[in-house]
């Protein structure tokens, strides 16, 4: 059996203050100085890095049943219960089955209307705030935006417009599992300290609502085919039945957690690369007034902007929202000669895989040329991985990159979006990779090109 390299770290915190100060040049070290398998500590937890295509591919999809969600995922549990992300086995399975219909690319096409009728309300208010000369917030804007399409495509409505207490409330919830997530030392929730007590009404006010919107729907089901129609309507093809109003609310968190917090950042992040790499945001601009008057229907004209999907997805690349994957092996396993004694951690560092150069060309450079020919994605699938891998891989994939492609036309073919304090950015890796401090930019409203106003 050969032996996994560790790296020794401080007594009792491991490698834990080299993690906090910067994960990601971390799992860079670890990778240059031992190879793409190594181990340490972080505190009490031992981790076992893999950052090899073989060995990812094993833990995600050969023998991902021996692979569960490692302890990351007990904070979540707070908030999304036994949904998607959270769950395991054969509970999972279940769930996932009576899901995925729903998020098939072809069902999800029909919510393409609402992602650019809620941008182009975004985009109306972005008027307002370049002719009062206003800084906006822009991961504050793109998260509005995300959760408004994600509301719409549940609910078939802005179920947050009416009230501003129950969008508080999600927020409040977001927040505070990210801060528990990113300290090493927390109390149990269940401790009566005025964050958790907080939290916990925060949770309760989501909770009652969310169920009173469940159950309303269930006596009155209407004509919306919205993705809560699609959820009431799942069947199980054995026994006949459905879900639960709990198991129903679980998976409603689970998508606002998913589909709101990713595509956001995933948003900002791509705000903030172009905006380091002007030619490439001439060349988004150039395709998409390319469109001429195909711009008022963006989604009918998809096909006519490869190279604003292209961008999105080399975005994720570089900076993918989702940074790491955790898992724990129920037993012992294997991998390519090394043991994996049951109960270890296994970390997939997706943001090192993204830029591991064994595998991509000028890693560091955002080029977006190299997903034009539409192969990438498939070609190098456990060394790109924005939406994990294997059949645990994130079920929205498609209405995020929709969503990110539909946003991103909207809202480029009208405005120069400039960030402002783009020197200090800094990466906040929690349940997604955020920007630590606030992105302040100033919106301008494009110019319309000579040529445009030739006869």
């Amino acid at each position: 059996m050969k032996t996994i390299p560790h790296e020794k770290g401080l007594p009792l915190l491991g490698l834990f203050p080299e993690f906090r100060k910067d994960n990601f040049a971390m799992d860079k070290r670890l990778v240059e100085k031992h190879g793409n398998i190594c181990s340490y500590n972080l505190g009490p937890n031992k981790i076992v890095l893999l950052a090899q295509p073989d060995y990812i591919k094993h833990v995600l999809q050969e023998n991902y049943l021996n692979y569960k969600k490692d302890y990351f995922y007990d904070e979540l549990k707070l908030a999304l219960g036994q949904g998607l992300v959270t769950s395991e086995g054969d509970f999972w399975r279940h769930q996932r089955k009576l899901i995925q219909p729903a998020f098939h690319r072809n069902e999800i096409t029909q919510f393409a209307e609402i992602m650019e009728r809620e941008t182009k309300s975004l985009a109306g208010d972005w008027q307002n705030n370049e002719r009062s000369n206003t800084i906006i917030d822009l991961t504050e804007d793109m998260k509005k935006l995300t959760m408004k399409i994600v509301s719409q495509a549940l609910f078939g409505t802005r179920i947050f417009d009416n009230s501003a207490k129950l969008s508080e409330s999600i927020n409040y919830v977001i927040d505070y599992l990210t801060q528990r997530l990113e300290r090493y030392l927390k109390l149990p929730p269940n401790i009566p300290t005025p964050r958790n007590l907080l939290f916990r009404r925060h949770y309760n006010n989501v909770h009652d609502h969310l169920l009173d919107i469940i159950s309303n729907r269930r006596e009155n089901p209407g004509d919306k085919k919205d993705l809560l129609f699609m959820l009431l309507a799942a069947q199980d093809e054995e026994t006949g039945l459905g879900m639960s109003d709990q198991q129903l609310f679980d998976e409603i968190m689970t998508l606002f957690m998913a589909g709101h917090e990713t595509t956001a950042h995933a948003l900002v992040w791509t705000w903030y690369l172009l905006n380091l790499h002007p030619y490439v945001e001439s060349q988004v601009h150039d395709e998409i007034e390319n469109l001429g008057e195909g711009i008022n229907s963006v989604f009918k004209n998809m096909e006519a902007l490869p190279y604003t999907r292209a961008v999105i997805l080399e975005s994720m690349r570089l900076i993918p929202s989702v940074w790491g994957i955790g898992r724990e092996a129920s037993e012992d396993d294997q991998i390519n000669g090394f043991l994996i004694p049951a109960g270890t951690t296994v970390y997939i560092p997706i943001r090192r895989m993204h830029r591991h150069p064994d595998h991509w060309n000028d890693p560091e450079k955002f080029d977006p040329d190299r997903f034009l020919d539409g192969t990438l994605e498939k070609e190098k699938r456990w060394v790109y991985m924005p939406f994990g891998g294997g059949p645990r891989q994130c079920i929205g994939n498609h209405f995020a990159v929709l969503e990110a492609q539909i946003a991103l036309a909207v809202l480029a073919s009208l405005f120069q979006v400039q960030i402002n304090n783009i020197e200090n950015i800094e990466f906040n890796p929690g349940v997604t990779l955020r920007p630590k401090n606030r992105v302040l930019a100033k919106i301008q409203v494009k110019k319309v090109r000579d040529s445009q106003n030739k006869p």
